[in-house]
């Protein structure tokens, strides 16, 4: 999970649109099971606080009901096994994550004209020049886009 946390981030440093990133539904789901089984957890074990785990499973999961919660936990758990197993089919057919950012290092090298030293870039610093080099290209892309254009009127 902290893996899909930091890719999401560094996409979001990049400037690509995190609702975009396609494990963004089962880190979502990760995290909502996470939660449940804690307040139900505590919910048997504290008769103390609990009407306010109660009031916090309710708003978890829009139900007063904490048999209605156990359904949504294991609804949630089956939903991400078939997210997660999505996910998987998806990354068995695209190149390693490895290649990708090797690729993205060599391309956003070639655009600066210096080789990324690894072990002095920071992640936000190569984010910010990923950024930058994204900015090039979609630049030269609309430019080109303009020319093919005015080529076509004469």
């Amino acid at each position: 999970m902290a893996g899909a946390m930091l890719q999401m981030e560094f996409s979001a440093l990049c400037g690509e649109k995190v609702n975009m990133f396609p494990g963004k539904q089962a880190l979502k789901l990760r995290l909502l099971i996470a939660q449940l089984q804690e307040l139900l957890n505590i919910h048997a074990k504290s008769k103390k606080h609990r009407a306010k785990i109660e009031q916090k499973i309710a708003e978890l999961t829009s139900s007063n009901s904490i048999e209605v919660a156990h359904q949504m936990l294991k609804a949630w758990t089956r939903q991400l096994q078939i997210e997660e197993q999505s996910l998987k089919k998806d990354t068995q057919k695209d190149k390693t994550q490895d290649a990708r950012l090797e690729d993205l290092v060599v391309e956003t090298s070639k655009y600066l004209g210096y080789q990324i030293d690894r072990k002095r870039t920071s992640v936000a610093e190569f984010a910010g020049q990923l950024k930058s080099f994204k900015r090039h290209i979609a630049a030269q892309e609309k430019a080109n886009r303009k020319n093919s254009r005015t080529r076509k009127l004469h």
